[in-house]
């Protein structure tokens, strides 16, 4: 059962659709339909994959930042550790 509709309904779709369009212009149809159908999964593929490769730059930029500021903390320290050092120095 596709969508609520049974095996009669879906025969009774395809014939009206064969008597619309004529036996010569179906395959055609279907060749247009499935062109429609891979072109809409590429477009799908496409995106979902720009946006992991947005997240991964997301992530690898806040990773950077944290990097920045761990790197700026350690000099601060550093510094800190440094002038101790010095007024020790000068206090001997």
């Amino acid at each position: 059962m596709i969508g609520g509709l049974g095996m009669p309904e879906l025969l009774i779709i395809l014939f009206v659709v064969l008597l619309l369009f004529g036996s010569k212009k179906l395959p055609e149809l279907a060749k247009g339909m499935g062109k429609a159908l891979g072109e809409f999964k590429r477009t799908q593929r496409e995106t979902e994959f720009k946006i992991k490769e947005e997240q991964t730059q997301e992530k690898e930029t806040e990773i950077s930042a944290d990097n920045e500021e761990i790197k700026v903390e350690m000099e601060s320290k550093e510094e800190a550790v440094q002038k101790t050092e010095k007024s020790e120095n000068n206090a001997k």
